[in-house]
């Protein structure tokens, strides 16, 4: 069966997007995905939230509870939806956000890259400052929107 031109090209597209990603992982690692989605979730909605946080009938509120947890869960299934929404969250916050969902220890990086990196940099400042290594790869507002793929 021929493949047509179009076909190809995205093809390569989605291997260079899965290699690129492959390579961020390999390098900084990737942020708590379900963390960072039900947090992010919540910073974008939160007048929503604090409507129904306010409903007084327990059965009314619960109902509306279960109601933002399944359109969270469905909200963060693509990454490319972050872009296709055009959700967006501030540098700042989404700063603020991703640090909230480190994997492991962001004074001690696991990933070879990551930690010789944080290593080289902690030696030029002689123990001066608390130097702590966050990773926003992995489908975050920061990754996504503003190209940051790790920070110190």
């Amino acid at each position: 069966m021929p493949v047509n031109n179009l076909e190809k090209i995205e093809r390569a597209q989605r291997g260079y997007e899965n290699t690129g990603a492959c390579l961020e992982d390999e390098f900084v690692g990737h942020i708590n995905r379900q963390n960072y989605n039900e947090l992010a979730y919540n910073f974008l909605n939160a007048d929503e939230i604090e409507r129904i946080n306010k409903i007084q009938n327990p059965d009314d509120k619960f109902s509306g509870i279960l109601k933002i947890k399944d359109r969270a869960q469905k909200y963060f299934e693509d990454t490319l939806d972050v872009i296709d929404r055009n959700k967006y969250i501030n540098y700042e916050n989404s700063m603020k956000l991703v640090e909230r969902c480190q994997i492991g220890n962001p004074e001690k990086p696991n990933k070879f890259f990551s930690r010789a990196l944080y290593n080289y940099i902690k030696e030029r400042f002689d123990d001066q400052y608390i130097l702590k290594f966050f990773t926003a790869a992995g489908g975050s507002h920061l990754d996504i929107k503003h190209g940051v793929d790790c920070f110190f």
